[in-house]
């Protein structure tokens, strides 16, 4: 498991969903306690490592972990539902984006790259000892 990795993902969708405006109403909702938001902000966090780490071996995962994150926190919460159930939202995109990881991740295992790049190394030395004994 490669740490530095699962936080760099996460601080990376963890900036992204912020500087997008997607936590913005989060943010207003919790100004009036700062404890509130600390929390809100660690639990977010700490969501996101989650999500990285479904993601830390494809990139076309950590795309559709983005678009589920901007799916579930922007639409539903900005357009028909209100402030006061943002926390809700929060967890189901956290939830979704992990779920959604783990589905892409065991029909679609062709994004583990470490174990692909093994394989076609051992197929490589076995091939090169194959035309050594054939001359």
């Amino acid at each position: 498991m490669d740490i530095k990795n699962i936080i760099r993902n996460a601080a990376f969708l963890f900036v992204l969903s912020y500087f997008s405006g997607v936590m913005s109403g989060t943010l207003h909702f919790m100004s009036h306690s700062h404890l509130f938001l600390g929390a809100n902000y660690l639990v977010v966090f700490v969501g996101f490592c989650f999500v990285a780490y479904w993601t830390r071996k494809d990139r076309f995962k950590n795309l559709m972990a983005v678009a589920a994150l901007f799916w579930t926190f922007g639409l539903p919460e900005r357009y028909a539902f209100g402030l006061y159930k943002e926390w809700l939202f929060s967890g189901l995109a956290i939830f979704l984006c992990a779920a959604g990881s783990w589905w892409l991740s065991r029909y679609f295992p062709k994004g583990d790259t470490e174990h692909q790049s093994a394989l076609e190394k051992c197929q490589g030395e076995n091939g090169e000892e194959e035309n050594e004994e054939e001359e």
